[in-house]
């Protein structure tokens, strides 16, 4: 479940991310913004791999500060067409 979250939060951050920083800069090469390691879920920073959430800390002062709601753990299961007894066996 976590790890749901966290792709979730990532793919939409780094979507809004890319999406600010075209539009401010014009930049030309999209690797020059963010590179991400699908596998590692890593992020490649000033040279080096970091986890993403100390991508958003160190390049947006931006802590992740608790796990997933409720509310979204539940839509996350409804569009994997699971439910909650689903994954609590």
């Amino acid at each position: 479940m976590d790890q749901l979250e966290v792709r979730l939060a990532a793919r939409k951050t780094v979507e809004t991310l890319t999406q600010l920083q075209i539009e401010q800069s014009k930049v030309s090469q999209l690797e020059q913004i963010l590179t991400i390691c699908a596998w590692s879920r890593k992020v490649r920073l000033d040279g080096a791999w970091v986890s993403f959430e100390e991508f958003l800390f160190r390049r947006f002062g931006v802590r992740i500060s608790h796990g997933i709601t409720e509310e979204a753990a539940a839509r996350l299961l409804g569009e994997a067409g699971l439910s909650v007894r689903d994954i609590s066996r």
